[in-house]
């Protein structure tokens, strides 16, 4: 399992060269990936996502409904400029407007949060996925994630920085 999010960490830094954040094609290679180191979500067998206001990564994901992804089929992906009222497994936040009910929503239905801003890990997402020194980074918030209800696969902890 390691092996395989490390070959697509390495492989992804093709696409990025000099962007300041990690594209969206790239965030939603990882986002597959990550969704089956989380056990519950690995265990069950399935993912739904939604995306709070970052249309292009909606896009990205969709291209990827209903199809597995490593041992986790993505069932749906959705988005809106705020979080849904129904449960969903993943909830990427692209704005911050919206970065408090996103939490808010994420611990009381036990979803996985994801953005591609770091600084709002501080602020109690459970993942950020950047670009540093021009490769893939992805910063974990373990208290976050915690309260989330999420059991991360050992894995992770070794490729992810960690707060």
């Amino acid at each position: 399992m390691r092996t395989m999010l490390s070959v697509l960490l390495l492989s992804s830094v093709a696409l990025l060269a000099n962007a300041e954040g990690l594209p969206s094609a790239v965030q939603a290679k990882l986002i597959g990936k990550l969704v089956n180191f989380e056990k519950g979500i690995s265990d069950k067998g399935k993912a739904s996502i939604f995306v709070v206001g970052d249309n292009e990564l909606a896009e990205q994901l969709s291209r990827f409904a209903g199809k597995r992804l490593g041992r986790v089929e993505l069932t749906s992906v959705d988005s809106a400029s705020q979080p849904p009222s129904t449960a969903y497994d993943v909830i990427y936040i692209g704005n911050d407007a919206d970065v408090t009910s996103a939490i808010q929503y994420a611990r009381e239905h036990n979803a996985l949060t994801l953005t591609g801003n770091t600084s709002w890990v501080d602020q109690g997402i459970s993942v950020g996925l950047a670009v540093e020194a021009g490769k893939p980074k992805i910063l974990l918030n373990l208290s976050a994630a915690k309260a989330e209800g999420v059991d991360w696969n050992p894995a992770v902890l070794k490729i992810a920085s960690t707060q």
